[in-house]
């Protein structure tokens, strides 16, 4: 019997029996053992499982037990499978022939077993149980599968202390083909319906459709392993990490030290807190890990291994947080993603609010601003070597410009602005005018303010005139 070249099986195996026949048609009938059965390096089977075996003739039974695995199987002589129990601790793989149709079915099946890779996007991995059809003539197949702890390459839907995670999905296959349908992926509260078709072949393509029922913009960066503003410009690429070593750990403790040398230490950690924090207060943009919020959308995916992934997209969003600023909606009609740059036609941010600042009592909540028809909107492209775009605000509450950009003016009112922005993700650039509206300086009314303005290497600058 030949076995298929996606199956590699090893371990030791010893007979005991009658072996008959010629080399073009052989029998054998015995005890079979099996030593140390491992299957593509993943399923491991009991130290040694034995039975009985009879080849050759109109039918094949092999029948192998354990304390707990058991592999069965009945072929007919032209070693199709007439019927099969396989099991390997808690995943059961079983079947029955009737004609040219297998009906079978799988529990607790570990998907990385396989090695299936899809285009660039990597291996699927997770926890199959199914159902499956399969005509043994064409090697046409159908079913329904259910994934636990679903798995994409590095992407991953998997939490710390999330509910258990699961995609549902009906497929066909058949000539190299396939298509998924009624798919439904869930993870934490997001809930997402996928469809999709595959194709083989010296370049195997990938065009999907992602209907976001119910998503969470925390759960997506966090699946994408999008940490830092960095790692958005490597799209979905494979992150890469450094090693333990490379953190380079001083120990805080000086135990066995004099008490002077303590006190030193205590000094260093000090300083060394101190330019922590100096340069967390000169971050301007909040960590991206305040970023949270819901979202509907739809993502049409287009994957090929020699042309990459391209996607087509839209959302819409509400209640978004990041740090202490929110914003009502997030509307983004017509975006798009290739080669690692991302273009939006427009990305549209409706309705402004921010924590207000000024003393308050130990332990208690600022109060929350809301400016409802406040809206900034941007059409352009980021993610590339050079961003470009335009960008529009009005009535943006001037206080929440103020706090983001850490100006020492005491300026309040509404801004309205247009710009145009360019430069490098790492050093953006920005040109453009505003005014202020129904403002005040340093609690001193304004009654006309408007301004030229430049932002480049993490300096503003502005030019402009204002009657007070």
């Amino acid at each position: 019997m030949t076995l298929p070249n996606r199956i590699q099986v090893a371990g030791l195996a010893d007979f005991q029996g009658r072996i008959s026949g010629t080399p073009s048609a052989p029998s054998a009938v015995g005890q079979l053992g099996l030593q140390n059965l491992v299957v593509n390096n993943s399923l491991a089977f009991e130290d040694r499982i034995a039975g009985s075996v009879r080849y050759g003739g109109q039918t094949s039974i092999v029948d192998l037990r354990g304390d707990r695995d058991r592999i069965y199987a009945q072929f007919d002589r032209g070693n199709r499978p007439i019927e099969f129990f396989v099991q390997q601790d808690t995943t059961i793989a079983q079947g029955r022939t009737v004609g040219d149709r297998l009906a079978a079915s799988v529990a607790n099946f570990p998907l990385d077993a396989l090695n299936v890779q899809v285009a660039t996007l990597g291996t699927v991995g997770g926890t199959l149980n199914g159902d499956f059809n399969v005509n043994l003539a064409t090697f046409a197949a159908e079913g329904r599968v259910a994934i636990a702890q679903p798995r994409l390459g590095y992407l991953n839907a998997i939490q710390e202390g999330s509910a258990p995670d699961s995609l549902v999905a009906e497929f066909r296959y058949a000539d190299g083909a396939g298509a998924i349908s009624n798919s439904e992926l869930r993870f934490n509260n997001s809930r997402y319906l996928l469809a999709g078709s595959f194709s083989g072949g010296d370049d195997p393509q990938f065009q999907g459709k992602i209907t976001a029922d119910r998503g969470r913009v925390e759960d997506i960066l966090t699946a994408l392993q999008f940490f830092d503003y960095e790692d958005f410009g490597r799209g979905l690429e494979l992150p890469t990490y450094d090693s333990a070593d490379a953190l380079n750990l001083v120990p805080v403790g000086l135990t066995s030290a004099s008490l002077i040398t303590q006190l030193r230490r205590l000094a260093e950690i000090d300083v060394l807190q101190l330019q922590r924090q100096q340069q967390e207060d000169a971050q301007i943009l909040p960590d991206l890990a305040t970023l949270n919020g819901a979202f509907t959308g739809e993502i049409d995916l287009t994957a090929s291994a020699r042309s990459g992934i391209t996607a087509n997209f839209n959302l819409e969003g509400e209640d978004w947080r990041y740090g202490e600023y929110g914003v009502d909606r997030v509307i983004l009609a017509d975006g798009r993603f290739e080669n690692g740059e991302l273009t939006v036609l427009p990305l549209r941010l409706q309705g402004f609010s921010y924590l207000e600042a000024g003393d308050t009592v130990p332990g208690a909540q600022s109060d929350r601003v809301e400016t409802p028809d406040s809206f900034l909107s941007f059409s352009g492209s980021v993610g590339g070597e050079v961003q470009s775009g335009q960008l529009q605000a009005q009535q943006v509450p001037a206080e929440l410009v103020r706090d983001f950009f850490d100006s020492p003016l005491n300026l309040e009112g509404s801004l309205n602005a247009t710009a145009t922005v360019s430069g490098s993700f790492r050093n953006p650039q920005a040109t453009g005018e505003f005014n202020l509206a129904e403002g005040s300086l340093n609690e001193t009314p304004v009654q006309e303010a408007t301004s030229f303005f430049s932002y480049n290497n993490a300096r503003l600058n502005f030019q402009g005139r204002v009657v007070i």
